[in-house]
């Protein structure tokens, strides 16, 4: 979404003062988070501990491996947040709007509710936090379009 021969929009969707950088640093944390992503996918039980003064070979790696479980959670919901920031940014420059009678204009709906319309340089850390909270609402939007 931040390359202009695909979106025919600025830059990382910057708005129009000169040099602006938009979105592009959610690149960098989207990054960083695929990366702790990676880490975390690593199976906590390829590892081994002799105990025991050398008697044992067992040691459970459970708690290792429930703590890099939620911690691939909150690095997924930090790449989402990011995507949905950007996506929103897209669409309003766009000024674009799926039918609110769909689950997708309805999580449109709730995620402008909640992130910032301007699009002037400023920290997004806001935003993003915003838009990772709402992964569990746009569950229950998706559920209830299925009854």
């Amino acid at each position: 979404m931040n390359e202009p021969a695909y979106t025919r929009l600025r830059p990382f969707l910057a708005d129009h003062e000169p040099a602006s950088s938009g979105v592009m640093i959610l690149e960098y944390a989207a990054g960083a988070a695929l990366g702790d992503l990676r880490a975390f996918s690593a199976p906590a039980s390829l590892g081994h501990a002799v105990l025991s003064r050398g008697v044992e070979e067992q040691a459970s790696f459970a708690s290792l491996a429930a703590r890099q479980t939620l911690r691939a959670c909150d690095a997924y919901r930090l790449v989402v947040g990011c995507e949905l920031v950007a996506a929103v940014r897209a669409l309003r420059q766009r000024d674009l709007r799926p039918d609110p009678e769909l689950p997708v204009g309805r999580a449109l709906e709730l995620a402008e509710s909640v992130l910032d319309p301007e699009p002037a340089d400023r920290p997004l850390t806001d935003d993003v936090t915003a838009a990772a909270a709402l992964l569990d609402r746009f569950t229950e939007i998706w559920r209830g379009s299925e009854s």
